[in-house]
């Protein structure tokens, strides 16, 4: 490599070589006879060969320098990467501290479900699904055949507010561990339900709208007393759905002449795009 280098530099190398020898030569015969003492060319060829010294070994303390420069830069960025991903690390970790926490905090939610002690066969669940737009809106969860789900049973959250019931019709399967349940919101969904106000008790059906968020009482009697902000519970006529449930809010009452019935709109108690856990009540434990 040394040879291949110096035969690709030889013209700039050899009158290189050439001129250092001649000084050499020149500063060897321009030594004084008599006193052996450097002569003054001589002295000015020791400077001149010292300052090109010194620039040599100036340009080699600056290389050593800047290699150590170099080295020094590499640890700071391996230390730089390091603590980079401890930081990402301890970030997943305090993320995965919080959702626990969150987690807890529903768990303990759930130990003060206000229907608990009056069922014993409850099912809990976790939604692993969702579908909240369109016509037909439904959630899956994670619990089916091999866990006791049965057609039509009732599903609630952890305040009781009411959710579906498991969808059953041509379609929909009830998996070992999973299945689907309508949501109150569908346009399929049909609940019976009743004002909850004592001096109301006004009844009506309570179903789904495909064009909006919100569900409509149907069929209440026109002069039934139904106002802004009445809760609507679950009736429990018909044996699907337990009695008491909270279904929904009243947001808005319209009295239309040409109808029988006034135009609600309800607002459901349960906040379909935050359901993360639910409770699956056995058909028996609905009665």
């Amino acid at each position: 490599m040394l040879f291949d280098w110096m035969r690709r530099n030889f013209r700039t190398i050899f009158p290189a070589a050439l001129f250092l020898a001649s000084f050499s030569l020149l500063s060897y015969s321009s030594y004084s006879r008599r006193d052996r003492r450097p002569s003054f060319f001589s002295r000015s060829v020791l400077g001149v060969a010292g300052f090109f010294e010194s620039a040599v070994s100036g340009a080699g303390r600056g290389a050593r320098d800047f290699f150590q420069r170099y080295l020094w830069l590499v640890e700071v960025e391996k230390e730089n990467l390091a603590l980079k991903s401890e930081l990402a690390a301890c970030r997943r970790r305090n993320n995965a501290l919080v959702e626990q926490a969150i987690e807890n905090e529903r768990l303990r939610r759930l130990l003060n479900f206000p229907v608990l002690g009056e069922i014993e066969n409850y099912i809990p669940a976790q939604v692993i699904g969702q579908n909240l737009s369109g016509p037909n809106r439904t959630i899956t969860i994670n619990k089916g055949a091999r866990d006791g789900i049965r057609p039509l049973m009732t599903v609630i959250t952890y305040d009781s507010a009411l959710v579906g019931q498991i969808l059953d019709e041509p379609g929909s399967v009830i998996g070992s561990h999973t299945c689907q349940v309508l949501l109150i919101t569908d346009r399929r969904s049909r609940v019976d339900v009743v004002v909850q106000r004592s001096e109301s008790r006004a009844k009506g059906i309570l179903a789904g709208r495909p064009e909006r968020e919100e569900v409509e009482l149907l069929y209440a009697d026109r002069l039934s007393d139904i106002r802004q902000g009445d809760l609507l519970v679950s009736s429990g006529y018909g044996g699907i759905f337990r009695k008491g449930l909270p279904a929904g809010r009243v947001v808005e009452v319209v009295h239309v002449p040409d109808l029988f019935y006034p135009r609600v709109l309800v607002e459901p108690v349960a906040e379909f795009a935050r359901l993360e856990e639910v409770m699956v009540i056995p058909m028996e434990a609905a009665l």
